[in-house]
C-alpha cells in the first residue's frame, strides 16, 4: 500500500446517553434545533447530533489520513475524537458503533454509473 495516498473517509460514531443528570438535559435541550440531523455534515471537527429524547446520539467525521490500514487509522481518529468531544462536555455514555464511509468507493461507483449512461444505457435507479 502507498502511505503518501490521501484516503477521505466518513465516520459516523453512533452511541447512547447514559445517566444524564437533570442540568445536562436541560442544557441538550436547549439547543435541539441545532443538532438535527438533517442539518448535519461530515467535518473534520465533527457534527453532534441528537434529537428530544435525548437516548441516542451521533457525532459525524470527515477523516483525511495517509499511513497503512487507513480505514483503520481513520476509526481510531473519529473514536478518540468522539470520546474526547463527549468527555470535555461530561456527558456520560456509550459508544455503540463505527460506520465508515470511503469516499474513494462513491466516487468510484458514480464514475462507473457515469460510463454506463454515456454508453446509452438508461440511468439506474
Amino acid at each position: 500500500m502507498d502511505n503518501g495516498s490521501l484516503h477521505v473517509y466518513r465516520i459516523t460514531v453512533r452511541g447512547q446517553f447514559r445517566d444524564l443528570t437533570p442540568a445536562k438535559r436541560e442544557w441538550l435541550l436547549a439547543d435541539v434545533d441545532a443538532h438535527e440531523i438533517f442539518a448535519s455534515a461530515f467535518t473534520a471537527v465533527g457534527t453532534f447530533t441528537y434529537d428530544l429524547a435525548l437516548v441516542a446520539f451521533n457525532l459525524r467525521y470527515e477523516v483525511r489520513i495517509r499511513g497503512e490500514d487507513p480505514s483503520l487509522l481513520a476509526q481510531e481518529q473519529a473514536r478518540r475524537q468522539a470520546v474526547e468531544f463527549l468527555t470535555e462536555r461530561d456527558l456520560s455514555h456509550r459508544l455503540i458503533r463505527l460506520e465508515t464511509m470511503d469516499m474513494a468507493d462513491i466516487w468510484e461507483a458514480e464514475t462507473l454509473k457515469e460510463g454506463v449512461r454515456a454508453e446509452g444505457a438508461p440511468p439506474q435507479i
